[in-house]
């Protein structure tokens, strides 16, 4: 990587290193990889990646970063979130996702605790700050930290870190998004859907930036 590509990365292993400790919240799309590589960098076994499991995470994609938490060489642990269960979530109000990141957050908190009150930081981006982001408020009232955007990383610059470094990670590009839809994941979701009295579910795909499922899926559904 060019020398201000790299300085922005040192940076970042200098924010992560004066953490002593931490939990990543690691969905194993790009952003996250980068962060996960940087906090072992950093911090070595004191980094602990932490993957969601729930019914909208492709059981393909848990595997996949699973993989990529071996690769790295990093301590990983899955947490079970249950969203759905989550009245304010399946209202499907605008603001849902801040009640899916608050409940992946109460999750990793738990988690943090378990390992002697460990600081939590997940993937955000400069790119995310021009966007309407409930999940960053979440994000705010909890504490979590987001070091790619204290360290001013674009999407771009990520990227080229990522292939810098080697990295594998999960993304895939819009016109591969409808293999998420295959197997019996598409059919639980549209189950539990059902069960929470909709009539039917639809996703929008305009919000696509990173190419993890959990960021790529956004529910448009009417009752």
């Amino acid at each position: 990587m060019d020398g201000e590509l790299a300085e922005k990365y040192e940076r970042l292993v200098g924010l992560l290193r004066g953490m002593e400790r931490v939990v990543v919240a690691f969905s194993g799309g790009v952003d996250s990889t980068v962060l996960a590589r940087a906090a072992g960098d950093a911090l070595g076994a004191r980094a602990l990646l932490a993957t969601a499991d729930s019914e909208t995470y492709p059981a393909s994609e848990l595997g996949e970063a699973r993989r990529l938490a071996l690769h790295l060489g990093l301590p990983h642990v899955v947490v079970q979130t249950q969203e759905l269960q989550r009245p304010e979530y399946a209202a499907n109000a605008p603001n849902r996702c801040f009640f899916c990141k608050d409940e992946l957050f109460t999750r990793l908190d738990a988690v943090a605790r378990e390992h002697g009150g460990m600081p939590i930081v997940y993937g955000a981006i400069m790119d995310d700050l021009g966007d309407h982001r409930p999940g960053m408020e979440a994000a705010k009232a909890r504490g979590v930290r987001a070091p790619l955007i204290e360290a001013e990383l674009w999407k771009r610059e990520v990227r080229e870190i990522g292939h810098a470094l080697g990295l594998p990670r999960i993304e895939l590009p819009p016109a591969e998004m409808p293999r998420l839809w295959e197997g019996d994941r598409h059919a639980a979701i549209v189950r539990r859907f059902r069960e929470l009295g909709y009539h039917f579910v639809t996703v929008d795909l305009q919000g696509f930036r990173s190419g993890s499922a959990n960021e790529a899926l956004r529910w448009i559904a009417k009752k």
